[in-house]
């Protein structure tokens, strides 16, 4: 019988603020992404500015922009929200070895096909149950946001697959203008999907320190005062 691995409680409170700062950010982002497909939109239908570098000079240079910083945050949101996943996801097994999915799984997941489309959300719904504290995790109500934000992970995924193939057919303005709708759409998508996040951060977070958190010793005066001469 293979022994499981030990977790101890660290606190996610500092990688939780990064986490929500990055989130904010991407929000931004995204908002950026969509004027940027704005930008281009003349391009794509093939009107006054005509396409790639025949559009004036500083409409390029800002939608370029826009679009770097949307790919630059989501690289670092995507980083800091699995770091975030790991260390609440050994929060829990700290609490309650017999979760089924482990921390690493819990990030891992993510990168295997098909799995990927349901084994995350178990990996942060067992999270959240073992963090509520109840004997039995397995009796602990999951809060409808979970599902929320994982429904529209999915459509985001889904429309970002979409939005890449397209990217890679050169086959005239279809494709051209099927990418600029699917960045204008991301906003209606990802925005909520950053908001929600951003509440179950918080949220979990501060229910692992109030619940988790191993209790702080109490100090003793006589030793921790100074000595009088």
């Amino acid at each position: 019988m293979v022994e499981r691995r030990r977790y101890t409680f660290q606190d996610p409170q500092p990688l939780a603020h990064a986490v929500v700062l990055w989130l904010y950010l991407h929000v931004a982002s995204v908002v950026g992404l969509a004027l940027a497909g704005w930008l281009s939109f003349d391009a794509v239908e093939g009107t006054d500015f005509g396409t790639g570098m025949d559009m004036p000079v500083p409409i390029y240079v800002a939608a370029a922009s826009l679009f770097i910083f949307y790919f630059a945050t989501t690289l670092a949101t995507s980083i800091l929200v699995l770091m975030w996943l790991y260390r609440a996801s050994c929060n829990a097994h700290s609490a309650d070895p017999s979760l089924r999915i482990s921390p690493p799984w819990s990030v891992g997941w993510y990168f295997v096909p098909f799995a990927c489309c349901w084994k995350p959300f178990e990996a942060m719904r067992q999270t959240w149950q073992a963090s509520a504290g109840a004997i039995d995790w397995r009796q602990s109500p999951v809060p409808a946001r979970l599902r929320w934000w994982w429904g529209l992970y999915l459509v985001s995924s889904t429309l970002g697959s979409i939005s890449y193939y397209a990217s890679t057919r050169d086959e005239g303005a279809t494709y051209q203008a099927l990418e600029v709708w699917l960045s204008l759409a991301s906003v209606f998508i990802d925005v909520p999907l950053d908001l929600v996040l951003i509440s179950i951060v918080r949220d979990l977070t501060a229910l692992q320190v109030e619940r988790l958190s191993p209790p702080q010793e109490d100090s003793d005066p006589e030793t921790d005062s100074p000595m009088l001469e």
